[in-house]
């Protein structure tokens, strides 16, 4: 019966350092899901903030483009003549 009681009691120390080992994985696995999701938020936002760049940058091409039309430049004069 001593023996039983022993195997059980080892047995049953396995399973609880098994556990607490499985719950320290699955903390440093949230850990690190947590640092992917605000990785992905910061990329996002920096996505979302190239766009609004690049939508300003075609708005001011187009402004130029008007201007151009509007006030064309002086030809240039070639220097020789």
């Amino acid at each position: 019966m001593e023996r039983h009681v022993s195997s059980y009691r080892i047995h049953l120390n396995v399973c609880f350092l098994e556990t607490r080992r499985t719950e320290l994985v699955k903390d440093s696995l949230f850990f690190l899901s947590q640092e992917v999701a605000d990785d992905i938020l910061y990329i996002q936002s920096q996505n979302q903030g190239l766009q609004v760049q690049t939508q300003n940058q075609r708005a001011l091409m187009a402004e130029i483009a008007n201007l151009l039309v509007c006030f064309p430049p002086p030809l240039l004069l070639d220097s020789t003549d």
